[in-house]
C-alpha cells in the first residue's frame, strides 16, 4: 500500500496546492490578506505583535520561574518600554505560550503545556478506535488550531476569550470519547 498512498497523497497536494494558486489569484481578499500577511511577517519585530512579544519575552527572562503575575502585563509594560525599546503595549501579549510564560514563568507554562500533551495523547489514543478515528482525526485538528504556538490569540485568561477557547479545548477533547462509545 506504500507506492499507492504515495501516489494518493502527492496527488491529493497537488490538487490542493492548484486550488490555493487558483484562490489566491481570483480572490482579491485573499491576495490581500495573505500580501499583508507577507508585509507584516518581513518585518515581525518593528510590527505592534513583535512588540508585545519581545517585551514578553523580556519580562520572562528577568522573571523566569514565576513571572510577572497574572494580568499584570500592560501595567509592567508601559515602565518598561524604554529598557524594552519598545514603542507599545497592550492589556496582554496576544499569544497564550508568551501569556502563560510572562504572567507565570516556567512553572506556568509547564503547568499549562502538560495537561494540553495529557489531552493531545487520549486524542491520539483514540484513533485506534475504529468508531471513534473520524472524530479523533477532527479532535486533533481541533487541538492543532487552538493551541498552535505560532499564531498571535486572545487573552485565555478574560472571560469571552478563555470561554471560546476551553470550550472548545473540552469539545475537542470529549468528541472523540463519546464517539468511542456509541
Amino acid at each position: 500500500a506504500g507506492p499507492r498512498l504515495r501516489v494518493y497523497v502527492i496527488g491529493a497536494g497537488a490538487a490542493i496546492a492548484a486550488m490555493l494558486y487558483g484562490l489566491f489569484h481570483s480572490q482579491q481578499i485573499v491576495y490581500h490578506r495573505i500580501t499583508y500577511l507577507h508585509m507584516q511577517l518581513s518585518d515581525f519585530w518593528n510590527t505592534v505583535y513583535g512588540q508585545l512579544f519581545t517585551a514578553a519575552l523580556r519580562f520572562w527572562q528577568d522573571n523566569p520561574l514565576f513571572g510577572i503575575g497574572m494580568r499584570q502585563f500592560k501595567e509592567q509594560c508601559i515602565p518598561h518600554m524604554p529598557a524594552f525599546q519598545t514603542s507599545y503595549c497592550d492589556i496582554h501579549p496576544h499569544n497564550m505560550y508568551l501569556e502563560w510564560l510572562s504572567a507565570s514563568g516556567l512553572v506556568g507554562i509547564v503547568l499549562f503545556v502538560a495537561p494540553m500533551a495529557l489531552i493531545a495523547r487520549k486524542a491520539i489514543d483514540a484513533l485506534r478506535d475504529p468508531a471513534a478515528f473520524i472524530p479523533g482525526i477532527f479532535s486533533l485538528a481541533a487541538f492543532a488550531v487552538l493551541l498552535w504556538p505560532l499564531i498571535v490569540t486572545q487573552s485565555i485568561f478574560s472571560n469571552w476569550p478563555s470561554m471560546i477557547f476551553w470550550y472548545g479545548l473540552s469539545l475537542a477533547f470529549c468528541i472523540p470519547r463519546v464517539a468511542g462509545r456509541a
